[in-house]
């Protein structure tokens, strides 16, 4: 089947060299709100062409926040430091033409409720004719055909009656896969699908997070999943980056982190995940709640759950090393080397 000529949405190739996403000492703070408590607190990360990274942590963590910055989505009010690159563009400092020019073609977003993320009173076709326009897609007359072929990339088969329909007149999990079509609609070589099947029932989620998984294989696409369920995490992703109260706790080759893990908080996350086969041991929760962004105190913010912190906790945190995985913890896994120094934080935007 021929492919639509979509060149006028896409002014910038894809560079084929370096990572997708290069995070550099990323702070976000709100001085409205909360005055000079970092939000999310000097993070880095990158994430190779082709790779899926989970981003896993409970609500409040800042994995949402994380998202809207790397798609130049943060509030007026936010200020930042540090950088984040999206194909060698720094999103925090680019233009609002150069914003344009990313999102959708560059790196495109899959939220988490459909219902709720699509226009009730356009049909699924005239999402797709909105982004067809505004991107001033090629050729005019070709964007049903292009819609019809990006719901196939989706596993959707019926796509007259989706295409004609309005998004309540179709099931969850057919509103799920319109959005991610819709995502795909430019050919973006990234996708961040922020909690892609909160509300979805368990067996639609499972279908859903194949064809995300299919569709990362067969187009090469680089993925960012954000999560709070880390068996979807492992499952779905090479490399896992563990947030909490704003903080990278842990990083590290799906593999590592998940069998020996190096933070107190990677651990309580998994030990949360009960399988059939261990139907028999009770639900293990982790005590308390993330803290409010005011209530944040120096340190470890995990500090106040933690079962094993103390007062050293309150200073910056060090670095420790274990295979190909980094954790930021005074009392890291017994398998982890010792801590080093902590590299120093970006310039303040």
């Amino acid at each position: 089947m021929n492919q639509p000529d979509t060149a006028g949405a896409r002014p910038t190739a894809h560079s084929a060299d370096g990572p997708i996403v290069n995070v550099e000492h990323l702070s976000v703070w709100f001085p409205r709100h909360y005055g000079q408590v970092s939000v999310l607190d000097d993070i880095s990360f990158s994430i190779a062409r082709g790779e899926t990274l989970g981003l896993v942590g409970e609500s409040g963590s800042g994995k949402t926040l994380l998202s809207q910055a790397a798609l130049g989505l943060l509030p007026p009010s936010a200020r930042t430091s540090g950088r984040i690159l999206v194909n060698g563009v720094d999103v925090l400092t680019a233009s609002e033409k150069q914003l344009a020019r990313i999102r959708g073609a560059v790196a495109a977003p899959v939220f988490q409720d459909a219902l709720v993320s699509l226009n009730p009173n356009r049909t699924i076709f005239g999402h797709f004719t909105d982004v067809w326009r505004s991107a001033r897609m090629k050729p005019q007359g070709g964007a049903k055909e292009a819609a019809a072929q990006a719901l196939r990339l989706a596993a959707l088969t019926d796509v007259s009656r989706v295409l004609a329909s309005y998004p309540h007149e179709l099931s969850g999990g057919m509103r799920q896969r319109a959005l991610i079509a819709l995502a795909l609609f430019r050919r973006p070589a990234l996708l961040i699908a922020d909690e892609p099947t909160t509300a979805l029932d368990r067996l639609v989620e499972v279908d859903v997070l194949a064809t995300l998984r299919g569709l990362q294989r067969e187009l090469g696409l680089s993925m960012i999943l954000v999560s709070h369920d880390m068996d979807v995490v492992s499952h779905m992703c090479a490399r896992i980056a563990v947030l909490y109260g704003g903080q990278l706790c842990e990083l590290g080759p799906t593999p590592e982190v998940v069998s020996r893990h190096i933070h107190p908080y990677t651990k309580g996350l998994i030990a949360s995940v009960q399988s059939l086969k261990d139907r028999a041991r009770p639900l293990q929760t982790i005590g308390g709640v993330v803290p409010h962004p005011s209530s944040f105190k120096p340190g470890c913010r995990f500090l106040s759950r933690c079962p094993i912190g103390g007062p050293e906790c309150q200073a910056p945190r060090p670095k420790a090393v274990v295979g190909s995985s980094e954790g930021w913890c005074f009392h890291p896994n017994s398998l982890a080397a010792p801590a080093v120094e902590t590299t120093p934080r970006g310039v303040t935007r």
